[in-house]
This record gives structure tokens, C-alpha cells and sequence, in this order.
């Protein structure tokens, strides 16, 4: 099994790629698997699904005809790391005030629906923010969500995210003190690594990323 995929789920709540990026929020409440505020969801989600994005009609037709084939000839079960990269790219080419109005008011936690772009940028802040734990951006939130979420329905989301979250900071902590001494240490390094290359990534513009993706 690809070591990527055996470690994907720690890494997924350490690593948090560009807000920009988009995603496919649905509409099945606040916590399935397409809601990106979900402890599970896009938010942090490093890689994309195989296969054609969901969101994928809300781009610039230019930019539907290049993801359009790169997938078509994708075979369902086939590895698609290359294929993903490539998508990722043509998504980071697109101007990132683009990319923002393209999912404004699409992508974004579910408790944070109905809330204003005031509040949503607080949170986002915190979420975005690559020198805060995972355990530091909760205890954020928590802050966050007492301080500034007044509809009923916001409260009850967030409950029902923070739950989520927690649960699943159980579980990789759980998971990693089940680990060898030695793998525990490779593991950290290996964190490490994955956030300089995050960082590193992250500090390029744009067009280089793009170019950077297809290979």
C-alpha cells in the first residue's frame, strides 16, 4: 500500500491547502462527507477525488476543456496522482480573485452558512493559520463560535462540527502512540517535511505552481 495513503488520514489535520482551491459543498447537512467544514471535508483535504471535480462546472470554459481531458481517459480504479496534480494546477492558474468569487458563499463550513463574510474570514484565519495545532485551532473556534455565531442553527452546526473534529483527533492520537518508537520518530519527521513542502509551495506564485503540476 502506497505510504501516502497509509498516513493521508493524520495528515489531513496538519496540513491545509490554499482556501482558494474550491470544493463541492452539497447540500446534506453538516456532516457529510461534501460539506467543507466538515472535520472530514475539503477544508483540509490535501488531494482531490479521481475523476472529473464536482465543482468542475463553475470554472471557465477554457478551464472545463483542460480538466475535461485530462480525465478522459481515466478508467475507474486506476491510480490518478498524475491526473489530480494536473487539475490542481489548472485550478491554481486561475486568478485567486477568480477562484474566491467562483466559490464565495459555496465553499465553507456548514455551520458557518448563514453567517457574514466577517465572520467566515474570522474562522478562516484561524483554519488558514500554519503555525496553530490542529488542538490550537479548536480551541480557537470554540472562542470563535461563543464570541460570534448567534443563529440557532450556526450553534448547533458547529456542536456537531467541534464533535466531529474531536473524534478524529482522538482517533490519530490514538493512532500514532500505536506506533514503534521508530516509526513514531520517522512519522514526525515526516510531518515536518510535508509542512515545509506546503510552505515552500505555498510561498510560489501562482503560474509557477501550474507549471510545477504537470510535471
Amino acid at each position: 500500500m502506497n505510504i501516502h495513503l497509509i498516513f493521508s488520514s493524520f495528515i489531513l489535520l496538519i496540513l491545509v491547502p490554499s482556501k482558494s482551491l474550491g470544493c463541492n459543498c452539497g447540500d446534506s447537512g453538516p456532516l457529510s462527507s461534501t460539506d467543507p467544514f466538515d472535520a472530514l471535508g475539503p477544508w483540509h483535504q490535501r488531494h482531490l477525488d479521481c475523476g472529473i471535480p464536482p465543482f468542475a462546472y463553475r470554472l471557465p470554459q477554457d478551464a472545463q476543456a483542460k480538466i475535461h481531458a485530462i480525465w478522459v481517459n481515466y478508467q475507474a480504479g486506476d491510480e490518478c496522482e498524475q491526473e489530480q496534480e494536473q487539475t490542481r494546477a489548472i485550478i491554481m492558474a486561475i486568478p485567486e480573485e477568480t477562484r474566491m468569487q467562483l466559490f464565495k458563499g459555496v465553499c465553507g463550513p456548514g455551520f458557518l452558512k448563514n453567517e457574514s463574510d466577517e465572520v467566515r474570514d474570522r474562522f478562516m484565519h484561524v483554519w488558514f493559520n500554519d503555525d496553530m495545532t490542529i488542538e490550537q485551532k479548536q480551541t480557537e473556534f470554540r472562542k470563535l463560535a461563543q464570541e460570534l455565531l448567534k443563529n440557532e442553527e450556526s450553534i448547533a452546526r458547529f456542536a456537531k462540527f467541534d464533535q466531529k473534529l474531536s473524534e478524529q483527533i482522538s482517533e490519530r492520537q490514538q493512532t500514532i502512540q500505536k506506533l514503534s518508537v521508530n516509526a513514531r520518530e520517522a512519522y514526525n519527521k515526516w510531518v515536518n517535511f510535508r509542512k515545509q513542502e506546503h510552505n515552500f509551495l505555498s510561498s510560489l506564485p501562482p503560474e509557477i505552481r501550474a507549471e510545477l503540476g504537470l510535471m
